[in-house]
């Protein structure tokens, strides 16, 4: 069964359980209600949302006898035991359910529950463990990590950790590639150039010490988007300074030479003064435009990990210090952008907002200091037509992609002019989580682009960002099919020189394995 993601329900195989066939039809239903195993459970329903928990265990014992396969009555039952703390007899009956369907996550969840309840934490944290594998639930994340912060041994979150690590590097790498960054060069080629400034660890993790110190009050969560902010406008910072004199961090490090020079707390106003720039400005809008996805992609990973490590945290930090320092050089040599995206001006409003509520903080941050809130680019409805059920849908996409779906539309035609197959289409979330499940709650696979080669009935499908325009892997594949198939070309044609596996990962990504 495929992993379910919605962080709200847990699913079941529905192919198991008791239906009624006569609902709207009870004229033809063979048997009276006192006889109906679905009746009589609704029946202990009502009884048991009205802590009527004796005659509602008695209702769910007779639907079962009547139907003995009847999964949903022995989950109700079940949660009626454990409501009245007969945990043996509520734990047999989550078991009688899992027997019938053994991916029915309502039962898994109860039967977790009620191995806490009992103390078997370790049996606890398997039956969790199996859920996640299936379905990616709120509920159990809490419940997973209930049990780590009571102490139970757990490997799995470091397999997560792993995976959310290369997550990060990935899309890291994707931003600086995406805004021009890397300026033909791969990625750690180009921060070698960096000379001295380039003290992550040292400089990253003083950022950690001094964001859990000074803005603590203001909870955790906040702390972790102002980690990566902080290292993304202090390594600008950091490469301006070296670039007027790169004698500076010879015998200071690079964030003890930051706080002796400029106020730390308004680092990101000091990173556009220095780059003289102001809010607004369309290079200073293209600078927030470059961190903030990765802001907001790093804290859904920090909300999803189930035991968040400083390992995690660190590589966030570390790639945002990058990006940065990238960013600064790009000045520094003199390229001016023409990007624009997100707004300035609504983020101080939102900070201006936070600022008021935090009035019941002791001793709070100056209104305008960059720990109130995390910096979100603005968003946009769009509205559109679900091509597999045709209802009215929406997409959240950055100010300024409105067209962002007649553009990928746009790309199936350049498909179609070199004799090949492309399509693409929008799905509203019910229908993307159905037919196209990510595993991952943060991205919805909203868009899929299907491409089929020339002479070829197989359907490769690729799955487009739903919140900003960004083509350069269709790029890649047009140019590989156009016949551009050295790295030379490829590099002349998209502009951009990866190596040979980066380009290929683009091509198969896209058109499938060549």
């Amino acid at each position: 069964m495929e992993r379910v993601n919605d962080s709200n329900s847990l699913g079941r195989d529905e192919s198991k359980h008791i239906k009624c066939n006569y609902v709207d039809d009870e004229a033809n239903c063979p048997n009276s209600c006192s006889k109906c195993a679905i009746a009589i459970k609704a029946d202990g329903d009502i009884a048991l949302k009205e802590s009527r928990l004796d005659e509602a265990v008695k209702l769910y014992k007779k639907a079962v006898f009547i139907e003995p396969k009847f999964a949903e009555a022995w989950v109700n039952l079940g949660s009626a035991y454990g409501m009245k703390s007969e945990y043996h007899n509520a734990l047999y009956a989550f078991d009688k359910a899992i027997s019938i369907d053994h991916v029915y996550g309502r039962a898994l969840l109860g039967k977790a529950i009620i191995l806490r309840n009992l103390g078997n934490l370790d049996e606890s944290m398997l039956v969790v463990n199996n859920i996640l594998c299936i379905y990616d639930s709120a509920e159990t994340r809490d419940l997973k990590k209930g049990l780590i912060n009571a102490g139970v041994e757990d490997a799995q979150y470091i397999v997560e950790n792993k995976r959310y690590i290369e997550d990060l590097n990935t899309y890291g790498y994707e931003i600086a590639d995406s805004n021009d960054l890397l300026n033909g060069q791969e990625f750690y080629d180009a921060i070698e150039e960096c000379g001295n400034v380039y003290m992550p660890d040292d400089f990253i993790n003083s950022v950690m010490h001094y964001c859990r110190k000074k803005h603590a009050p203001l909870g955790e969560q906040k702390i972790q988007g102002e980690y990566i902010i902080t290292s993304f406008y202090g390594s600008i910072c950091a490469a301006l300074f070296f670039s007027k004199d790169n004698t500076v961090f010879d015998t200071v490090k690079p964030f003890d030479y930051l706080k002796e020079h400029i106020d730390i707390e308004f680092i990101d106003r000091n990173a556009e003064q220095m780059l003289q720039t102001k809010a607004g400005e369309e290079k200073a809008e293209y600078i927030w435009s470059i961190i903030l996805p990765y802001v907001k992609f790093s804290q859904e990973i920090f909300n999803k990990a189930t035991k968040l490590t400083d390992e995690v945290i660190l590589c966030a930090m570390k790639n945002a210090y990058e990006i940065g320092l990238l960013t600064a050089f790009y000045y520094i040599n003199g390229r001016d952008s023409k990007h624009s995206m997100g707004s300035r001006s609504e983020i101080d409003k939102a900070l201006l907002k936070l600022a008021e509520s935090a009035k019941d903080y002791e001793n709070p941050p100056p209104e305008s200091a960059m720990c109130y809130s995390m910096r979100t680019p603005d968003e946009v409805t769009v509205s559109f037509v679900c091509d597999k059920c045709g209802k009215t849908a929406t997409l959240k996409v950055f100010e300024g992609e409105e067209d962002l779906i007649s553009k990928y539309k746009s790309l199936t035609e350049r498909f179609k002019e070199l004799g090949h197959n492309a399509t693409v289409d929008c799905f509203c979330d019910e229908c993307a989580q159905r037919d196209y499940p990510t595993g991952n709650s943060w991205l919805k696979n909203n868009i899929v682009f299907t491409f089929i080669a020339k002479g070829s009935n197989v359907s490769v499908y690729s799955f487009p960002l739903t919140w900003r325009y960004s083509d350069f892997k269709y790029r890649v594949a047009l140019s590989f099919l156009s016949g551009s198939d050295t790295v030379e070309k490829l590099a002349e044609a998209t502009g951009s020189r990866l190596d040979s596996d980066s380009y290929l990962e683009h091509v198969n990504e896209v058109i499938g394995s060549i």
